[in-house]
């Protein structure tokens, strides 16, 4: 990264500088509560929940609408869901997973063809999928 990352309260969300590109990345506070969620719920998973999705999957198999559920260790929490994070939780979560938010970063840049310095906004998705081929 370019520069620290900074909470701004006027626009409520997390800003950084990609290393090399000179624009800034904003990452909103809903980004964070969704990828807050998803962490405390994959913490939370115990081996009851984690055996449930193979049962879960044969009962998807027989109604067409629970066939797109998500399986049960999969799904955030409702309090987590619903629960704003603090702009401390985001800088701190930004920090422990700093490399899959460049990597979310220069992903898009690529992707979009951002011009250097053109800022942009990343979502909870586009990080979550860093998320999983990093950690």
């Amino acid at each position: 990264m370019s520069s620290d990352p900074r909470w701004r309260d006027d626009i409520d969300a997390l800003q950084f500088e990609p290393a090399g590109h000179g624009g800034l990345c904003l990452v909103h506070r809903l980004a964070f509560r969704r990828l807050l969620g998803v962490m405390l719920s994959a913490d939370a998973a115990t081996p009851t929940a984690q055996a449930a999705p193979d049962a879960a999957a044969a009962d998807r198999s027989k109604t067409p609408a629970s066939r797109n559920a998500a399986p049960a260790a999969k799904q955030t929490p409702p309090a987590a869901r619903t629960a704003t994070p603090a702009a401390e939780d985001c800088l701190a979560f930004f920090t422990a997973y700093q490399p899959a938010f460049a990597a979310a970063a220069g992903a898009k840049i690529s992707a979009q063809q951002l011009p250097p310095g053109r800022s942009f906004h990343l979502n909870s998705r586009d990080v979550t999928r860093q998320m999983t081929t990093i950690f």
